[in-house]
């Protein structure tokens, strides 16, 4: 052993860092046990907004598909949309929308999620096609990945019989 290490600031100084490097890594190694994959899931929920969820715009200058989720947050947790993306089957995959913005969720609160996809002449054309058949139902697989003091997680649902409106 050096002679006076005990009393040295360098070794005081790291001792201290560690400690407190250690005390702000609890919490959230607690916080992550307590708020597993499981719980989350059945925590946070990702649904099709009620009214209206699905708009097909053919007619405009840039076609496009706008989509509306609702993610109702039941934790104690602020989550922030890090991606959100879903992909529109209508029979078969038609598009893929995606949020281009990062909102917000307050704990115990829901959030709306604004989607937008452009669309390509061959999807116009199964749109037409499906529309003539009557009244279009789309399928949606939703990939969130939403982020909080827990960290990054992801969520994945399946949506099915949304109502298309042109």
């Amino acid at each position: 052993m050096i002679h006076g290490a005990k009393d040295s600031p360098l070794a005081t100084e790291i001792t201290i860092t560690i400690i407190e490097k250690l005390v702000s890594l609890l919490p959230g190694f607690i916080s992550r046990k307590y708020y597993s994959q499981k719980r989350l899931d059945e925590a946070v929920d990702i649904e099709a907004r009620t009214v209206n969820p699905v708009w097909v715009g053919l007619g405009g200058y840039v076609p496009d598909i706008r989509a509306c989720f609702t993610i109702s947050n039941f934790t104690d947790l602020t989550w922030r949309v890090h991606d959100f993306s879903a992909e529109m089957w209508v029979g078969q995959p038609l598009a893929v929308v995606t949020c281009y913005d990062r909102p917000d969720i307050a704990r115990r609160r829901k959030g709306e999620i604004f989607t937008r996809c452009f669309l390509n002449e061959r999807q116009i054309a199964r749109l037409e096609e499906e529309r003539k058949k009557g009244a279009v139902k789309a399928t949606f697989y939703v990939y969130a990945y939403l982020e909080s003091k827990i960290g990054l997680r992801r969520f994945h649902k399946t949506i099915e019989n949304c109502p298309v409106s042109f």
